[in-house]
């Protein structure tokens, strides 16, 4: 169990392994113009051990022109972090890179943003309403 979690729990892995999938299954990169391989060069350096798992997914999706992201922004953890420990003990960790998307935006401290901005509120949830769901099936079928 400790190795399949650790394994679930690896971004870096995730991520070559999402991208593995879509290189191997999704048809539509030539009809869409999309160069793959260029979207692996640009994005797989931005992911580190400390990527979450939002993050990684929002990534890989902002990568494809036809994918609306809906929800709230990612936390925007990129960087590789150098840890220090101070004389008493303390330790501190600075983030030391900077990563830029594809369009040469910086999304380090404030997250890969949503394309609809959308947040579940308690009363939904009381009520079995989920908006977000809703959303993403109107923009379904509009498209």
């Amino acid at each position: 169990m400790a190795f399949m979690l650790s394994t679930l729990r690896d971004p870096e892995l995730n991520f070559d392994k999402l991208w593995e999938t879509f290189q191997n299954r999704y048809p539509f990169f030539d009809l869409r113009n999309v160069d793959w391989k260029k979207q692996y060069d640009i994005y797989r350096p931005k992911v580190t051990q400390l990527t979450t798992d939002d993050e990684l997914f929002a990534l890989a999706m902002k990568q494809l022109p036809h994918v609306t992201l809906i929800g709230d922004d990612t936390n925007g953890i990129f960087s590789y972090q150098l840890e220090k420990k101070l004389p008493n003990g303390w330790r501190y960790r600075l983030s030391y890179q900077i990563y830029f998307s594809a369009d040469m935006v910086c999304y380090e401290g404030r997250g890969v943003p949503v394309d609809i901005r959308l947040l579940n509120r308690k009363c939904d949830i009381d009520n079995g309403e989920d908006p977000l769901i809703t959303r993403a099936l109107e923009v379904i079928e509009a498209s």
